[in-house]
């Protein structure tokens, strides 16, 4: 899902990580064809992170974004993403709120994951990897960020769960897509 007002710079990592601050990654993450794998050095929870401008105290905004996880451990089987299904996978922080994100999906298709917020402050946009104590893989890609409005909200469909298609451009209220999402 992305709107047409996306506040974050390169949310889609083409051609290449810019704008965005990468800590703690080792060197098999980092960019890789179009996304970002938050693979960890061992050290620390691998990160991205972005400043974000124009944040509105008490104005709600959505934060869309795809992933897949690529391994655990190095391992790829179903019986190591539904052990690691227990564990946070991701973190986002922004505007000094936060958002864990729990469920690996086995299929290593891409998957979409939404964060709708009301900022607290001016901190920046921080995606956290490798939580508590695991080493799950994944792939971040298309981060956007944009107000929600109460007037009709550009919607772009992907395919996922590896349907095949091309991006799809829809308008619908808001209202109709805060009654979903």
């Amino acid at each position: 899902i992305a709107s047409a007002n996306n506040m974050v710079a390169n949310g889609s990592f083409d051609p290449d990580k810019k704008g965005w601050q990468p800590a703690g990654v080792d060197e098999w993450g980092g960019h890789q064809d179009g996304a970002f794998n938050l693979n960890g050095d061992g050290k620390t929870n691998p990160q991205l992170t972005q400043p974000i401008t124009g944040l509105v105290s008490g104005q709600e905004y959505l934060l869309t974004a795809k992933y897949k996880a690529a391994t655990v451990g190095g391992a790829t089987t179903d019986k190591a993403f539904q052990d690691a299904n227990r564990k946070r996978f991701l973190e986002i922080k922004v505007g000094g709120v936060k958002k864990d994100f729990y469920q690996v999906h086995e299929n290593r298709n891409w998957h979409l994951l939404y964060f709708k917020f009301k900022p607290e402050n001016g901190e920046p946009l921080v995606l956290t990897g490798e939580l508590d104590g695991h080493d799950i893989n994944v792939l971040i890609d298309d981060v956007h960020l944009a107000p929600v409005s109460k007037e009709r909200v550009h919607v772009r469909a992907f395919p996922i769960d590896g349907a095949a298609g091309d991006n799809t451009d829809y308008f619908v209220s808001a209202e109709s897509f805060n009654q979903q999402g």
